[in-house]
């Protein structure tokens, strides 16, 4: 999610690890990263089921392999899911496409991107949005190519 500009009522500071659970990584700087609230506070929370093993992140957290989610310091995000989005005036479309890495397709399940993929250019029509547009999809096909 785009947090420029959002300001303390998008962007919340995250403990990746929670820190209620394992405080002494409370203080530990790639332990901490920002998120929007709606990641934060609605689908992580407390959570640790992201963990892949409890009983040693304490000594481990500091690796990618650690964590079954893209973890904001030590992946690059694009290498896994690309934010693909086009506005213009008030119609907006935003697609997420995935690799097949396993850390993908968990961050997409676990933080419910699917709910953030619109396709306003067909609702705004009463169109059926399962398909997109002619004009979104060759801007599409063009960014796509242009990221490929």
């Amino acid at each position: 999610m785009n947090l420029h500009g959002g300001g303390s009522f998008i962007v919340d500071r995250e403990h990746i690890v929670p820190k209620d659970k394992y405080r002494d990584l409370t203080y530990v700087i790639s332990n901490l990263s920002v998120a929007c609230k709606r990641c934060n506070m609605q689908f992580k929370k407390d959570d640790v089921g992201f963990l892949i093993s409890r009983d040693t992140i304490l000594t481990n957290h500091g690796t990618s392999d650690q964590y079954r989610f893209i973890h904001p310091n030590f992946d690059e995000y694009s290498q896994f899911i690309k934010k693909i989005s086009y506005e213009e005036d008030d119609q907006a479309y935003v697609k997420y496409t995935k690799s097949d890495h396993p850390k993908a397709e968990y961050t997409y399940s676990y933080f419910d991107l699917r709910a953030l993929e619109v396709n306003s250019f067909d609702q705004g029509q009463g169109i059926d949005t399962s398909s997109v547009s002619n004009l979104i999809r060759e801007r599409l096909d063009q960014l796509v190519s242009q990221l490929g």
